[in-house]
């Protein structure tokens, strides 16, 4: 198995990588852009360094890629790993000076019902809850859940449910809100110009 050291984009990383275990049949390479679980968020991160061995015991999975090929190049990691030592900024502060325009987007979570078909009458009432919303939409943002059942409720009923094997998770990010500049170009046409004169 490999491993990557990712800098993630959370305040609590400061000046450090974590380990994240590649799981089989996904490509990952240094300076790619990957979504990795960090507590009990999902976040946006880079990858810095692949191993073959973790630097921590304990490594969770990285869950997806957001791009195929890597948005940095080697220089520009060793670029931001000096950035971070000599001026002790966290790691993903000084990787984010090199990154596209409109990259950091929040990761959304969404719920989808194993098997639609489900008896929810084995279930309790919470359970049935977001088994009716994922069952109506086919696939529910967590907000929703988190509207019916209440921020903290959610996160504990939802992980219940993922371990007993009734709903999915994914995750998506959120779009970019940022729109491509464009900017009125004028310019004097010859032939006009002599007509005038």
């Amino acid at each position: 198995m490999r491993y990557a050291e990712v800098s993630v984009n959370s305040p609590a990383a400061q000046r450090r990588t974590f380990s994240y275990a590649i799981p089989p049949g996904l490509d990952v390479g240094v300076g790619q852009a990957v979504i990795v679980p960090f507590g009990e968020k999902v976040l946006q991160g880079v990858v810095l360094e692949v191993t073959p061995l973790p630097a921590v015991e304990d490594t969770r999975e990285i869950l997806g890629t957001i791009e195929t090929s890597p948005i940095l190049s080697k220089y520009q990691i060793q670029l931001a790993r000096w950035i971070s030592d000599y001026y002790l900024a966290p790691v993903f502060s000084a990787v984010a000076l090199m990154l596209p325009p409109a990259f950091e987007r929040k990761a959304l979570t969404f719920i989808s019902p194993v098997n639609p078909d489900i008896d929810i009458d084995s279930l309790n009432e919470e359970q049935k809850k977001v088994m009716a919303l994922s069952v109506e939409k086919g696939s529910v943002g967590l907000r929703q859940v988190e509207k019916v059942l209440g921020k903290k409720r959610a996160g504990a009923v939802i992980l219940q449910m993922v371990r007993q094997g009734l709903i999915n998770r994914s995750y998506e990010l959120a779009p970019v809100r940022m729109k491509p500049k464009t900017e009125l170009y004028i310019s004097l046409v010859e032939r006009v110009w002599d007509e005038i004169r």
